[in-house]
């Protein structure tokens, strides 16, 4: 296992490598919770941080195997973060306790101000001497990221054909 500090991303070997290729600071939750869940979901463990594996009591014939798989996914959690945020979840039991107050702490389920900040930036871009692919990259992104927030909940036919057409 090898250690780094910063942003630079951290090495877990023992049982396989994982290496998630992100670091969570106080800046970059959306991307790092979407490459997390990735990673884990890869090693078929995504029942730890989604609560579809409770934990089972101690005294039952699984629990050990539970409980260290429960902490190898406590593992690759922490150790994608960065020392500051890590210490604020190191003591929580399980994977889910900390998937999910990860959620709590850098996710309030409106992206108002962001996809604000997005539109402020889709209009005000400019190619400014940078290549067009470049320029091209940097506009997707942005329409990416905002396609992805852009939830619409509709039930009647004709406005499920009038956004379609809009889109």
């Amino acid at each position: 296992m090898s250690e780094s500090s910063g942003s630079k991303p951290i090495i877990i070997q023992p049982d396989g490598a994982f290496n998630a290729g992100i670091t969570l600071t106080e800046s970059n939750y959306d991307v790092w919770s979407q490459l997390m869940e990735m990673h884990i979901a890869e090693r078929e463990k995504l029942s730890y941080i989604r609560g579809k594996k409770p934990p089972p009591k101690e005294s039952d014939e699984g629990y050990e195997k539970w409980y260290a798989e429960n902490q190898k996914v406590k593992r690759w959690l922490l150790m994608s973060m960065s020392p500051e945020i890590m210490k604020r979840y190191l003591r929580l039991s399980t994977a889910r306790e900390i998937w999910s107050a990860l959620s709590k702490a850098f996710y309030d389920g409106s992206d108002e101000l962001l996809v604000f900040s997005l539109h402020q930036k889709a209009f005000t871009a400019k190619q400014n001497g940078r290549s067009l692919s470049v320029y091209y990259g940097e506009l997707t992104e942005i329409l990416q990221e905002l396609n992805h927030r852009n939830i619409v909940v509709m039930k009647d036919p004709d406005d499920i054909i009038a956004y379609q057409k809009s889109v």
